[in-house]
């Protein structure tokens, strides 16, 4: 969580310098354009100046925004005393937390040795879908997920997620001179703990059982956390740790050691109750080009410039629609924002995968 959220505050540091969050407008007063007394700039306020919300269409038309407002808490807080025009001021609040959150995904990827070019970016959240084009073509990567009602994916998930139990056991033992029956004892003691709590919250679920150990060079303050294979563990298999451990030990942090001693220091076992699975419905099909009454109109919008940007209601959009950026996709709970350059297709269960086209 990186406070950056459509609430979070635009605000100038004592060097003179733009910020944006952690302090948030949250929900009341919320952002200035809500006209329920807030005055502070908002990442939402700096959206509906740019023309990527619709004022008479926000949060499906349950609450009025007003843009006048939005605007004069821009131009007084903001442009003003940075001596900007108030769509610089603007774009500079959206750089600002997208920069944020890049730097977030970031720290979850290059970070850990990975390739964000790899991924996909699934976005979600109320404000999530607004801003995922441009996260994705500042970190390369060439695809975005968008699922079906994104503002309440999170509490959906809470609903639908498996029940997880986590454990774990200390040992501190080099691991040439380990004993893989006295490790395995380990791991049945805590899978048989896990068992027995799961069934207790979700009668006779089905369990589901990840295991693994935290390992290290001898010596080093940090640890590696290494798969173990579900399969009961024999004293073969423990140059196989030896060697998964090399492997991550140079993804993560570019070098490893064929010599070095290598110690255990925790076992882990993470379990899942399952709970019952629920099957989404398709949406309709339609053609490549979105039915008429999923179009609602234009709003003047700036990206590189100013453009009338074509407005779509996604509960009216087909399976098989493609739409091409710019364009802005309304929805209740959220709003997604189509960059140019970039591509959007809905799935059959209707979820946006949008293919981006990168600057680089």
């Amino acid at each position: 969580s990186i406070g950056a959220g459509g609430g979070s505050i635009a605000w100038i540091n004592e060097a003179g310098a733009l910020n944006v969050g952690p302090q948030s407008a949250g929900s009341d007063p919320g952002p200035a354009c809500y006209g329920k007394g807030g005055t502070e700039p908002t990442v939402t306020d700096a959206n509906l100046v740019l023309g990527r919300l619709d004022p008479n269409n926000f949060l499906g038309g349950e609450i009025a925004i007003n843009p006048e407002l939005a605007r004069k808490a821009i131009n007084e807080k903001i442009a003003q005393p940075l001596n900007l025009t108030l769509e610089e001021a603007a774009s500079g609040i959206i750089s600002v937390v997208n920069t944020k959150m890049a730097y977030a995904i970031r720290a979850t990827t290059i970070q850990r040795g990975l390739d964000p070019k790899e991924f996909v970016l699934l976005a979600f959240g109320g404000a999530g879908p607004m801003h995922a084009c441009a996260l994705a073509k500042e970190l390369g990567i060439p695809k975005v997920l968008i699922p079906m009602a994104p503002g309440a994916f999170s509490a959906l998930g809470m609903l639908l997620t498996d029940i997880r139990q986590d454990y774990v056991r200390t040992v501190v033992t080099l691991l040439d001179s380990s004993r893989a029956d006295q490790l395995e004892a380990i791991f049945q003691e805590m899978a048989q703990e896990a068992v027995r709590t799961l069934r207790e919250q979700l009668d006779n679920c089905e369990v589901r059982i990840l295991r693994s150990a935290d390992m290290r060079y001898v010596g080093q303050e940090y640890t590696v956390s290494v798969p173990v294979p579900a399969e009961r563990i024999t004293q073969e298999a423990l140059p196989r740790l030896r060697e998964s451990f090399n492997r991550l030990h140079e993804q993560i942090y570019g070098h490893h050691s064929d010599t070095e001693p290598v110690e255990i220091i925790n076992l882990r076992l993470t379990a899942f109750g399952e709970v019952p699975k629920v099957k989404f419905a398709q949406i309709p099909k339609g053609t490549a080009t979105p039915p008429r009454e999923a179009f609602k109109g234009t709003l003047k919008a700036r990206f590189d410039g100013v453009v009338d940007c074509p407005v779509y209601q996604r509960e009216a959009l087909l399976a098989g629609n493609i739409i091409e950026g710019p364009a802005v996709i309304q929805e209740k709970g959220a709003t997604t924002v189509l960059l140019p350059g970039c591509t959007l297709v809905v799935s059959d269960y209707g979820y946006f995968m949008i293919e981006v086209k990168s600057d680089g």
